[in-house]
């Protein structure tokens, strides 16, 4: 973040790294996963346990662009035909919504429990029911951007996650770990989770190979580019789509949002900030 950072204030042209692209850039290479291998085989041991009725909770952690979505979106997409797949964002919200990520899903739940979501009757109708309709199938149920969740989600990510012995369903958490102060409610939430039943992944930047790799030839100093973006996914990507003129507007918005939101937020708690910057969807 921090070399981003320089670069976007001291741009230089042509080029975001001084010299001008070798001939047309390639197509963003979204559909490029590499190495996360691991990450996907830890989440397919976790939907194979759930359907077997063991139920998980599985922690996907990194800073924004690492590619938290991308690697989650490629597992769900493999499982998405023989289990039930359920996407629960949340939003970094000056006013949080209670239980909001549940409500963009009402339209998939069933009446009984959309109207348990309504009344505000959480511990004793709504997070029951909840479980035990994650009861009736395997499932899959992604909460992305928790480190953005109100009260009220965390409160039933920590009721379905301490209860998942014997369900078949699979919890997948997505948050930024750099973000989280210490005394941040998620910490709380995650530490109260069995540790039995609870699976860690923690997502490292690309190596300085991988990036050279999704550079191809269309960048004529693949290590320049490892060096700027510091293996950052969603940072490498968006260079590599970009005209070559200077830093693309894409990750330059990212980072003064992710600056400015944990400027905010050490000026109001003397910790990092939990707001502010944009989903991370790389």
């Amino acid at each position: 973040m921090a070399k981003i950072a320089a670069t976007v204030g001291t741009q230089r042209s042509p080029g975001v790294l001084g010299v001008t692209p070798v001939g047309p850039l390639q197509k963003r290479p979204e559909a490029l996963l590499l190495e996360r291998e691991d990450a996907l085989a830890t989440l397919n041991a976790a939907i194979a346990a759930a359907a077997q009725g063991q139920g998980c909770c599985v922690l996907v952690a990194g800073e924004a662009g690492i590619g938290k979505s991308a690697v989650v979106d490629r597992f769900a997409r493999q499982h998405d035909a023989q289990v039930r797949t359920l996407v629960a964002r949340c939003d970094a919200m000056f006013t949080p919504r209670p239980l909001g990520p549940l409500v963009d899903l009402a339209e998939r739940l069933p009446p009984s429990l959309g109207q348990a979501l309504h009344a505000g009757q959480t511990y004793n109708g709504l997070f029951p029911a909840f479980l035990d309709w994650l009861r009736q199938t395997t499932t899959l149920l992604v909460f992305e951007d928790l480190h953005w969740a109100d009260a009220a989600t965390l409160d039933l990510v920590r009721y379905v996650g301490r209860r998942l012995d014997g369900v078949g369903a699979a919890l997948v958490l997505m948050y930024r770990d750099d973000e989280l102060a210490l005394a941040h409610p998620l910490r709380q939430v995650l530490g109260s989770l069995p540790g039995a039943s609870t699976h860690r992944i923690m997502l490292a930047p690309l190596s300085e190979d991988a990036v050279t790799r999704m550079a191809g030839h269309a960048w004529p100093s693949p290590q320049d580019l490892y060096r700027v973006t510091g293996g950052n996914p969603f940072f490498v990507t968006e260079v590599l789509a970009g005209d070559g003129s200077g830093v693309p507007l894409s990750v330059r918005d990212a980072v003064l949002a992710r600056l400015g939101g944990i400027d905010a937020g050490r000026s109001r708690t003397g910790t990092t900030g939990e707001r502010g910057a944009p989903s991370d969807r790389a």
